[in-house]
């Protein structure tokens, strides 16, 4: 049967292939699928220039960077992906960097006249003073017509 279809250009269809300690059934919608309760996913290790290195990467390629110790992902250019370690504090957004790359947290830093008020899941701008005006000048007298 099998070379039967391999000579007749027969196309064989299958669910994705599971991988892992027991027998499983790899979900409908992946093409593989790892399960275990006992080891890790390694992903490819390479330096930064190995990873830059690489010939028209695919979209979604995912590597290990040995020498920024970091995971690295390609869509449409290299980006890297922010582990736990580099997540925001209470005071800060989060934003993209400068040139517009990668998203970084941005530090609200109370002004002089700016009070940052931070609690749990919100974050609060206003003013310490009310503006007000003590006098004004008038350099050049308006002319009021009619009175």
């Amino acid at each position: 049967m099998i070379l039967i279809s391999v000579f007749t250009g027969e196309k064989s269809y299958s669910q994705g292939v599971g991988i892992s300690e027991v027998s499983i059934v790899p979900n409908g919608s992946s093409v593989l699928e790892l399960r275990s309760t006992l080891r890790g996913f390694l992903a490819p290790r390479m330096t930064t220039s190995d990873r830059n290195a690489i010939a028209s990467p695919a979209q979604g390629l995912l590597v290990y960077d040995t020498d920024t110790k970091s995971f690295w992902y390609f869509d449409a250019g290299w980006k890297i992906v922010r582990g736990s370690t580099n997540l925001g504090g209470s005071n800060q957004l989060l934003g993209m960097d400068g040139l517009g790359s990668e998203n970084e947290y941005k530090t609200l830093i109370n002004g002089s006249n700016i009070l940052i008020n931070h609690a749990v899941g919100s974050i609060t701008i206003g003013t310490v003073l009310t503006p007000s005006f003590t006098s004004l000048t008038l350099t050049n007298p308006l002319t009021v017509p009619n009175g």
